[in-house]
């Protein structure tokens, strides 16, 4: 069983054909088929079963899928540790953000700290809360900034930093609201009513900001119509427009809301105050590179350290994200 092997199995798993692996890998059907041919015979089992005129995992496949993640990422952080001890100039910063923070958070805590470091290497991983944490538990990367962490374990807050969820809208919903508002003197039930009647924009399954909207709208006892949208941006951008509403983190919309193309909505109980969480696994050390990257941020105060507290005696807080 080789990492090449291991890498043809990702790659078939996540692409869903031997075609689709073999353009993401460029290389030819053949080579797909002949690795997944040698990894099956080494092994002694089928990973894979016919399905029509394609094929589809099994669940021994999908065993070793999961092993196959964390064994390659953990090849890659042997590498890159060694690498950074060696030769400390070019160390390299592995991280992974949930999708606000990675489009409007991460970049500027780079772009300050590379101006004194400017030889450090950056992989930045952006997608939903159940990617980044996967990448996380499988050693692909060495920090998170996203969340709460998961209740499954294995995982530690370092350090957070505040900020705030809030319903946004265009100027024509917004003037909707505020003549409900007038015309019933601001009875909340009216507001709650008219919540009902639009459409929200969401994100994907996976997404923590997803999650938490549909328990913001179960707090509420509504069930809007719901549009589903995959990235952060173009919710902002859909919700400009018109399409509908959307709970998005005030940090994204700070500059569609100073320019007036977008509004808050203002009803119990928003805006909700979450915090962005810096997340490691919490069996190891971070890296080096990674550390002095946390103790810039900490002592710049762009997050403060968490307090740890007994796994015993944490709190999932009701609608987190």
């Amino acid at each position: 069983m080789t990492s090449g092997q291991l890498k043809t199995l990702i790659a078939v798993v996540d692409a869903g054909s031997i075609k689709g692996a073999a353009q993401k890998l460029v290389v030819t059907q053949a080579a797909v088929s002949s690795a997944i041919a040698g990894l099956q015979d080494d092994l002694g089992v089928r990973l894979f079963d016919r399905d029509g005129r394609g094929i589809r995992v099994n669940p021994a496949g999908l065993r070793l899928y999961g092993y196959a993640q964390t064994i390659l990422g953990l090849i890659e952080e042997a590498k890159e540790a060694t690498l950074a001890e060696a030769e400390p100039d070019r160390a390299i910063l592995r991280l992974a953000a949930v999708t606000t923070a990675g489009e409007v958070l991460v970049p500027i805590w780079l772009r300050d700290y590379l101006v004194e470091h400017p030889t450090l290497r950056v992989n930045l991983e952006v997608g939903n809360r159940e990617r980044v944490f996967e990448l996380l538990t499988s050693h692909r990367v060495d920090l998170v900034v996203g969340g709460r962490p998961p209740n499954r374990g294995g995982m530690v807050s370092l350090a957070r930093r505040p900020h705030e969820l809030v319903l946004i809208c265009d100027a024509q919903h917004l003037n909707q609201v505020d003549q409900i508002t007038r015309e019933v003197d601001s009875d909340p039930g009216a507001v709650r009513d008219w919540l009902d009647s639009v459409t929200w924009l969401i994100r994907e399954h996976g997404s923590g900001t997803r999650e938490t909207a549909e328990e913001l709208m179960a707090a509420l006892g509504i069930t809007p119509k719901q549009l589903t949208i995959g990235s952060n941006g173009a919710i902002v951008d859909a919700t400009e427009v018109g399409l509908g509403i959307a709970l998005v983190s005030k940090d994204a919309v700070r500059r569609q809301i100073r320019e007036g193309s977008l509004g808050y909505i203002e009803v119990a109980p928003l805006p909700l105050v979450r915090d962005w969480h810096l997340i490691a696994r919490d069996t190891e050390e971070l890296p080096p590179p990674m550390q002095l990257f946390l103790d810039y941020l900490v002592e710049s105060g762009q997050v403060s350290i968490t307090p740890q507290l007994p796994r015993s005696v944490e709190q999932t807080h009701a609608l987190d994200y």
